[in-house]
């Protein structure tokens, strides 16, 4: 597994044990797609820009989590669009990061 329940619970400002178990299922299945994506799987340690990948693909899956259906909402003067899967700037960290067997 790429990344540790404990970077995305900082990441996520949680300092709790309540969501332990879910955190290590979505950080588990963020570290799967990822290597899914880049055609490969990572040493341990992982390149420091895909463990950051990872640990926001697993907040962003802890956060929606209520939303589950809902394709964007507002909270104050920000709007988060759920339906984006990958920001650009994380799917450069995959391009860079994918290995081509050719």
């Amino acid at each position: 597994m790429i990344g540790t329940k404990e970077q995305v619970k900082t990441y996520l400002g949680i300092t709790d044990t309540e969501h332990d178990a879910l955190l290590e299922f979505l950080l588990k299945g963020a570290s799967e797609t990822v290597q899914t994506l880049c055609n490969r799987t990572f040493d341990d340690p992982a390149p420091d820009d895909i463990v950051l990948l990872v640990t926001q693909l697993a907040a962003r899956e802890f956060k929606k989590r209520k939303s589950q259906g809902i394709t964007s909402e507002s909270l104050g003067s920000m709007r988060i669009d759920w339906s984006e899967r990958l920001t650009k700037t994380q799917e450069k960290v995959i391009v860079a990061n994918r290995y081509i067997n050719i």
